[in-house]
């Protein structure tokens, strides 16, 4: 907000004129563009407006994105299934017992479980449009997505500790989900943001 209060006080009037008269033709009457460059001292005006055009255009990108990278980690989820006895193997000492490589294993397929739980309840809200039009949550799923699928990905090639799935669940499909979660309840029951 400085930074652009800044930005904003070193452009002349005039220039801000210059640089933003055409975007608004488009968007805004000629009165309406009158009563605008009147209150142009306000700096939130100009935000405002910069951030209602930017979030429509990043929108269109934030969404395939984010259904990319959610089913890139759901990928790697379904391949650490089929490869875990490299992990399990990893994880044991080599005198290990059928128990212990059987509680390794029940362990993964738990972890894989809620790995699918989880993708169930973000794809849902995603392919519902519950959480379409929430910016801050694309991005977070994008960010946590990708790191989890990487992760999870070098787990796989390089036969990492079994205790890596899980931390990858609880730090990247979790809290992901459980904010999925929270944008139901805003939505659905108390009504806090439209749908």
């Amino acid at each position: 907000m400085l930074i652009i209060n800044i930005i904003i006080e070193n452009i002349s009037y005039t220039e801000i004129q210059e640089i933003y008269a055409p975007i608004f033709r488009t968007y805004f009457s000629f009165k309406k563009m009158r009563n605008f460059f009147e209150c142009i001292e306000h700096s939130y005006c100009i935000l405002r407006f910069i951030t209602i055009s930017m979030g429509r255009k990043y929108l269109n990108t934030l969404v395939p994105v984010r259904f990319l990278c959610t089913l890139a980690h759901l990928i790697c989820v379904w391949l650490l299934t089929y490869t875990k006895d490299a992990n399990i193997t990893s994880s044991l000492s080599l005198d290990y017992t059928q128990q212990q490589w059987n509680t390794i294993d029940t362990s993964i397929n738990w972890a894989a479980g809620l790995h699918f739980t989880c993708f169930t309840i973000e794809l849902l809200g995603l392919l519902t449009g519950i959480s379409l039009f929430k910016p801050a949550i694309h991005t977070f799923d994008i960010f946590a997505h990708f790191c989890g699928a990487l992760i999870l990905s070098w787990t796989i090639i390089n036969s990492w500790h079994y205790n890596y799935i899980w931390i990858v669940w609880g730090f990247f499909s979790l809290i992901p989900a459980l904010l999925e979660i929270v944008v139901f309840a805003s939505v659905g029951c108390f009504k806090v943001s439209e749908y």
